[in-house]
């Protein structure tokens, strides 16, 4: 079989999570409608 993979957890105390709304799939035919983005700070959310 494959080969066993091996997963390490680094650390990432700062970091931005984005959410993106759209109305479909299609690059061509739809469009964003939202956009979200939340701060977090030490794994804590601090700014929406």
């Amino acid at each position: 079989m494959g080969e066993e993979l091996e997963f390490v957890a680094i650390p990432v105390p700062d970091y931005v999570a984005f959410d993106v709304e759209t109305t479909g799939f299609s690059p061509d035919d739809d469009r964003i409608i939202e956009v979200a983005f939340v701060r977090f700070e030490n794994g804590v959310p601090v700014e929406r």
